[in-house]
């Protein structure tokens, strides 16, 4: 079971590191539980598209983390939010649940903030979470992104509505589970920055103290170093004089 819809931003914002300017969009599914015992994997599917092996920080660890709690219940902790997988289990709503594949967090007693080093300078294109819980009384997805060109100044770039959904899941008998999929970019421009080095994810309060998130994908593309920019220029000077003399 899914469904779509689009959610304006609530402000046009300026973005980092450069003088960009448009109206930031979420695109927002749910994907429900089918039928399933509990214990029994749950594989989300998302029409938009599922995680991504090679995006940015995949296989990364953050630089900085915390404070908080990102392995409540079980959970699998900060790992997850890079490995590329969105799949966890079927639950009951109960702390005794399999709850492997999430990193719990949430500014009550989970996991406020990740930081990563993108390892380069980078121009992000969009930014796409998946989260959920086996227990719908904790599925809400709720976060800030932040990017910097230095790793020191970070500049608030994208507030994606905070998303909840109690959805039926049909011949569940009465189990939970559920995936959110947010995908955050600029309505009208290539890039949500410019020129980014390092990237964080704060989790404000959520229901209940903290909530799943599964994975983290930063999409972009590269920025050429200077050096690189300057010997492209010299060449390009050097073949229009050659063709002026031809």
């Amino acid at each position: 079971m899914s469904w779509k819809f689009f959610v304006g931003a609530c402000c046009a914002m300026g973005l980092t590191g450069a003088a960009h300017a448009g109206v930031i969009h979420t695109s927002h599914t749910v994907s429900g539980i089918p039928a399933g015992a509990v214990g029994d994997p749950f594989n989300p599917v998302h029409a938009p598209g599922g995680p991504s092996p090679s995006d940015l920080i995949n296989g990364l660890l953050p630089i900085a983390s915390g404070p908080g709690d990102f392995q409540q219940e079980g959970a699998e902790g900060l790992s997850a939010l890079t490995n590329g997988s969105i799949s966890t289990f079927v639950g009951a709503g109960a702390g005794s649940d399999n709850h492997a594949g999430y990193a719990t967090t949430g500014g009550g007693s989970g996991g406020q903030s990740v930081t990563y080093a993108l390892g380069g300078k980078y121009n992000i294109t969009r930014v796409v979470s998946f989260g959920g819980w086996a227990d719908t009384g904790r599925d809400e997805q709720h976060y800030n992104i932040w990017t910097s060109t230095d790793g020191v100044t970070f500049d608030l770039i994208a507030s994606p509505p905070s998303v909840n959904s109690a959805i039926p899941q049909p011949n569940s008998g009465g189990k939970f589970a559920v995936s959110h999929r947010i995908e955050t970019f600029n309505d009208s421009l290539p890039f949500l920055a410019t020129g980014v080095s390092h990237i964080r994810f704060d989790f404000p309060g959520v229901e209940n103290g903290f909530t799943g998130t599964t994975e983290l994908d930063v999409y972009g593309v590269g920025v050429p170093e200077p050096a690189t920019m300057a010997l492209a220029a010299v060449a390009g000077t050097c073949l229009l004089l050659q063709r002026r003399k031809q």
